[in-house]
């Protein structure tokens, strides 16, 4: 009795738009911004690196992909505000 209304996402395609979301934030952000990611999430920098650099393959565990995400949205929100208000 499954609704065939109701859409599931694959692994694969949750996978891939983690990634190009970390790839467009990525873009925002500078090499101080990757460390401080780092250090609220206390991972490694090169972590956090492999895991913006747009490699689907480097995405092995989505929890930790979507913190990555949040933090970086986050840092890149407050530069974005910091950039009109000076």
């Amino acid at each position: 009795m499954s609704d065939k209304s109701n859409k599931t996402i694959s692994v694969v395609e949750l996978r891939s738009t983690i990634k190009q979301q970390l790839v467009d934030v990525a873009k925002k952000l500078d090499s101080h911004d990757r460390m401080q990611i780092a250090i609220n999430l206390k991972i490694d920098l090169v972590t956090v690196k492999r895991y913006m650099d747009g490699k689907l393959e480097d995405i092995r565990r989505l929890e930790l992909a979507e913190q990555i995400l949040n933090e970086a949205e986050g840092i890149a929100e407050a530069k974005s505000c910091s950039a009109v208000t000076t």
